[in-house]
């Protein structure tokens, strides 16, 4: 209790009989030790606190040992009756003593005020479980354990159906093999050629000029697709062994002279001109470009031309050739030879004719100046003119 006084603070009683103490619980050590009722009294009855919050119920205590009883004292003198004293705190529940001599019964006393609440006896037994608590927030998230093992891989699950046949698909493109690439030749989309031990698939119908040669020319991919490249050539293999010498054989009889046969004709070779004029990154202006000799005959058949600028999206130009001898240099447009049939691009980035009629043919030796009668937006063209001739 608060406020309680200690045992060992009790104020010092002389003359005490040991028949007078009586057990008493020190609450600062819980021994058990001897006070006698004066000193009981003494103690006295503190202030009552304040109440505490309901402790949480404790854990039932083992029962402690019987104590030995004690030695049966001598019964004293009976003494007069005293004044009826205030009632002390209870005490512990002490050993039953042995029956002692019933002494003779004393005069009743005046019944004394009531004593003040006796100590707080041991803790009962454990009570029942109350109902539960409501539930506590969440607590913070604890650190992820460690992961476990990998697991052993399970069996292997039983074959699913096959799935149903998937739709035909698309019919694929057919190619057409044209041999090697040739110029001046008609090739339409999907023919394939070779060219430079490469091959090439046609991805847009062309005549074929310099400009589109596959793999060479400034526009060639324009017209083709590279479809199967040319490997590195190999490593030179082993020389291999000479071999023996065979038996020569014996001499044929000789066969008769055949008839001569009739003259065949003349063959031709087929070839191109081409002429490059450029603008210097500005647009070509009119007038002389260039001059070439020419070496052999031949003859015209058809021209081509294209804008060599990438970033020119459409223009404009028409081209003039003059052609005369070498006394006669420089040719002037009195010495055309294109007739009616000018190289001309018209508001695009190339044209072409194929089978000119009214072209003047090459003459070898003589002189071929290119003009440029007219222009708009073009930066760079590339002229080609084919021809036959006689091999």
């Amino acid at each position: 209790m608060s406020g309680s006084k200690k045992i060992s603070q009790l104020p010092a009683i002389t003359e005490v009989v040991d028949s007078d103490m009586l057990p008493v619980v020190d609450a600062t050590d819980s021994i058990t030790k001897k006070a006698t009722m004066a000193q009981i009294r003494a103690l006295g009855q503190g202030a009552t606190g304040a109440t505490g919050p309901q402790g949480s119920a404790g854990v039932q205590g083992a029962t402690g040992s019987q104590g030995p009883t004690g030695v049966q004292g001598a019964t004293g003198p009976a003494g007069a009756t005293g004044a009826q004293g205030v009632q002390g705190i209870q005490g512990i529940q002490g050993a039953t003593g042995a029956q002692g001599t019933a002494g003779s019964a004393g005069a009743t006393g005046s019944t004394g005020p009531t004593g003040n609440e006796g100590a707080m006896g041991p803790t009962g037994p454990q009570g029942t479980q109350g109902p539960q608590g409501a539930t506590g927030p969440q607590g913070d998230a604890g650190t992820p354990g460690t992961p476990g093992a990998v697991g052993a891989t399970g069996a292997t699950g039983v074959a699913g159906n096959n799935g149903a046949v998937g739709a035909t698909g698309a019919t694929g493109a057919s190619f057409v093999w044209e041999n090697a690439w040739q110029l001046a030749t008609a090739y339409t989309v999907n023919d394939v050629v070779i060219h430079n031990g490469s091959s090439y698939v046609c991805i847009l119908n062309n005549t074929s000029a310099s400009t589109d040669e596959p793999g060479v020319g400034v526009s060639w991919a324009t017209y083709w697709n590279l479809m199967v490249q040319m490997g590195a050539t190999g490593a030179a293999g082993v020389q291999g062994d000479t071999g023996a010498t065979g038996p020569l054989g014996a001499t044929g009889p000789a066969g008769d002279t055949g008839p001569q046969g009739a003259t065949g004709a003349i063959g031709s070779i087929k070839g191109q001109l081409d002429v490059t004029i450029d603008g210097g990154g500005a647009v070509i202006t009119t007038g002389v470009k260039t001059s070439i000799r020419v070496p052999f005959d031949a003859t015209i058949i058809g021209w081509e031309i294209v804008s060599a600028d990438p970033a020119t999206t459409s223009g404009s130009i028409i081209l003039d050739l003059y052609q005369d001898e070498y006394a006669n240099y420089p040719a002037t447009v009195a010495d055309t030879i294109t007739g009616t049939e000018k190289p001309t691009i018209s508001s695009a980035t190339k044209g072409q004719d194929l089978a000119v009629s009214t072209w003047t043919n090459f003459i070898e030796g003589e002189w071929v100046t290119v003009n440029v009668d007219s222009v708009t937006d073009l930066l760079k063209v590339v002229l080609t003119v084919y021809y036959t001739r006689a091999e």
